[in-house]
């Protein structure tokens, strides 16, 4: 929804792949070869306040970054549906509202997903967030869910997602979750009065649920840890078992020109996994790491 220059934090929600080596849910891949439509439908003038209908419909190879063959026949296909039921705001490509907004706009989506990954696993799921921006303030949450395991007969990927085996012989089904809340606010001159420059303060948390084994019992959308596949993490980077986790980030941002495209950017963040990993050596507890960096982010 935004690109690297228009973030409100220096990174994106943890469920999010940033890279080909920085997946919290292994297949996900930042980048496909495929094509894509997208548009806007509704009255797009500045000020306006009818519903704005946002669509993205795309197909795509489904093999990851730099990759231009299918081998498995198979194709992602994604759609993502917004509607912006006040209006579209000012600086819809930022996330934030350093435009301040004069008029509270609010935005709801959802999106689907499917595809046939590289262990033969069909990948489905789907997506809700919601934004709310006014008078300098941003916030927004979502919610995302994946289930991995072999199409059934007559189901759509049957012919190509036959599946994977799980650690105790039968079909590996699993799924993979997420969810971000953050929020965001622009101090109004009153309490930062510097002609032409604007200071924001942040506060996000998030999680990632990224290998959870499928029971159709389990009351949380089909996770449960205490199924029989489950397998406890043994490793930190293990991408097709890691460890669930969640983060709690605070930042500030300074806008010396009182624009998104130059902005000086402070983060504090804490990470914590939420499962101990069983290694060779014993239980090794969930790791807690706390990160602090200063990133200057200018462009056109």
């Amino acid at each position: 929804q935004f690109n690297e220059l228009n973030l409100g934090f220096l990174d994106r929600p943890i469920y999010t792949p940033q890279s080909g080596f920085r997946r919290s849910i292994r297949y996900l891949s930042p980048r496909d070869v495929g094509a894509q439509l997208s548009g806007r439908i509704g009255d797009l003038t500045e000020g306006a306040t009818s519903p704005v209908f946002e669509y993205w419909l795309g197909t795509f190879l489904g093999r990851g970054s730099n990759q231009i063959e299918n081998g498995d026949d198979a194709f992602l296909y994604a759609a993502r549906f917004q509607l912006h039921l006040l209006g579209l705001p000012e600086g819809v490509e930022a996330e934030s509202d350093i435009a301040r907004n004069a008029r509270p706009r609010v935005a709801v989506a959802g999106s689907l997903y499917s595809n046939c990954d590289d262990r033969a696993n069909w990948n489905r799921g789907w997506n809700a967030d919601a934004e709310f921006r006014w008078n300098g303030i941003y916030a927004s949450a979502s919610f995302v869910w994946f289930k991995n395991g072999p199409a059934a007969d007559g189901q759509f990927g049957y012919d190509f997602c036959t599946g994977s085996d799980g650690p105790d012989g039968n079909p590996l089904r699993f799924v993979s979750r997420g969810a971000h809340m953050q929020l965001q606010y622009v101090l109004p001159d009153a309490l930062f009065p510097v002609p032409g420059q604007d200071l924001e303060l942040l506060a996000r948390y998030d999680w990632v649920d990224a290998n959870s084994p499928f029971d159709p019992d389990s009351p949380i959308l089909g996770g449960d840890e205490d199924s029989p596949q489950y397998v406890a993490p043994e490793t930190i980077d293990n991408s097709d078992n890691p460890p669930t986790r969640y983060r709690l980030t605070f930042g500030v941002n300074w806008f010396p020109t009182g624009k998104q495209t130059l902005r000086i950017q402070l983060n504090y963040q804490i990470n914590r996994e939420t499962e101990d990993m069983v290694t060779a050596e014993g239980r090794i507890r969930g790791v807690r790491n706390e990160i602090v960096w200063l990133q200057i982010t200018a462009g056109l």
